[in-house]
């Protein structure tokens, strides 16, 4: 079967325009998925990391509450300040 120069130039368009298509829609494929993973790795560090300054501020207070009551002469100051920090940080 003889074809043509113009019909054999058309085929090799038509392929390598459905090659392109092809890895146009595997990559477009692939992008979406990797975005998904980057957001649920994202979602996850950023829990991790608010929980981690939420336990700095903790116990950068705690250690500034126990600075104030080893300094402090009187003792009920030193309930009054007990009283205020189990108030303000509880269990």
């Amino acid at each position: 079967m003889k074809l043509s120069l113009a019909t054999r130039i058309f085929l090799g368009y038509a392929v390598v325009l459905g090659t392109f298509g092809l890895v146009s829609l595997f990559s477009v494929t692939e992008l979406h998925r990797n975005r998904l993973e980057i957001r649920l790795v994202s979602q996850g560090y950023l829990q991790l990391s608010q929980d981690a300054a939420e336990l700095e501020t903790f116990h950068a207070t705690q250690e500034k509450d126990t600075e104030r009551l080893i300094q402090e002469g009187n003792v009920e100051i030193r309930r009054a300040f007990i009283r205020l920090a189990r108030t303000y940080n509880s269990p």
